[in-house]
């Protein structure tokens, strides 16, 4: 059962062989241009086509693909992929060929399809690379690209290693400027650290000092004679300043501390003659609180 599925399909290959090199010697009779070159793309790919039966149109990677899955052999796979690669950059992507080029593109199918029928001698691998080497074929093939020289892939080996160690000593670089960068950092952030702890002083502390210096300045005005207890806002400072002194009688320093809080906001809004009636009686109560807040941290 097995030779007699091999027999029908040696006998169709045997036709497709037979039609397809026909049509390729009736292709190499007609005058070179466009048309003579369609023909030949057309040509192979019917033969790929009934040779792989495919019913589809098959892109470059597909076939690969189909090459691979029926086992054929890398040789024969490559010089196929290569011709339906440079036919279809000749008809699609505008590239030039020369009439000399194309009949030795058209004995390379001639032959591709012998050998892939059954009906060309297999050669050995020595005489194949030989043969492209030293062929028309091989120089058709160089010109775009799909075949290259022994020097040509040490070339390229030699290139691809000198720059896969340039990344590597980029990436390398990269990390040490980058730690340098970290080490930097952790350098500055120390030395903001310090200074702060050396020189800095809190927010409370800040706003203390701004309204000493409001107090100060308020010193230098001379107040307005009766203006004392003239004012509703003057009067509940007087008042406030007593209920301070009261809590810190009774230790309440906490208290104390926010009823001066809410004295220096009134203060602030009063104008700078009125400041000066009640300024002495508000830095007394200020100093009587810290030297209580004192007093009480040492208990």
């Amino acid at each position: 059962m097995a030779s007699e599925k091999k027999e029908v399909a040696g006998k169709r290959n045997e036709l497709l062989s037979r039609i397809i090199l026909t049509k390729l010697k009736t292709i190499r009779k007609e005058k070179f241009g466009p048309k003579s070159i369609d023909k030949f793309s057309l040509t192979i790919r019917v033969f790929l086509l009934r040779y792989l039966n495919l019913n589809y149109e098959f892109t470059l990677d597909e076939l690969v693909d189909e090459l691979n899955k029926r086992k054929i052999s890398k040789k024969l796979s490559k010089r196929i992929v290569a011709i339906l690669d440079l036919i279809t950059k000749v008809v699609y992507e505008n590239k030039k060929i020369s009439k000399e080029e194309f009949i030795s593109l058209l004995e390379e199918a001639e032959g591709v399809i012998n050998l892939a029928t059954g009906k060309a001698e297999k050669k050995s691998e020595k005489e194949e690379k030989i043969e492209i080497k030293k062929g028309p074929l091989f120089s058709f093939l160089h010109k775009f690209g799909a075949v290259k020289t022994k020097e040509e892939k040490e070339s390229i080996k030699r290139i691809k290693e000198t720059e896969e160690k340039k990344i590597v000593e980029e990436e390398k670089k990269r990390l040490e400027e980058e730690k340098k960068k970290e080490l930097e950092r952790k350098k500055e952030l120390k030395q903001r650290e310090k200074f702060s702890k050396q020189n800095g002083e809190d927010k409370n502390k800040l706003e203390e000092i701004m309204r000493q210096r409001k107090l100060e300045k308020a010193k230098t005005l001379e107040p307005v004679p009766g203006v004392e207890g003239k004012t509703d806002k003057i009067e509940l400072i007087k008042k406030k300043i007593d209920g301070a002194k009261a809590m810190m009688h009774e230790l309440n320093l906490d208290g104390a501390k926010r009823t001066y809080t809410e004295i220096i906001k009134i203060y602030i809004s009063l104008e700078p003659r009125e400041q000066a009636g009640v300024y002495k009686d508000i830095m007394d109560l200020y100093y009587e609180r810290k030297n209580k807040e004192k007093v009480n941290r040492v208990e």
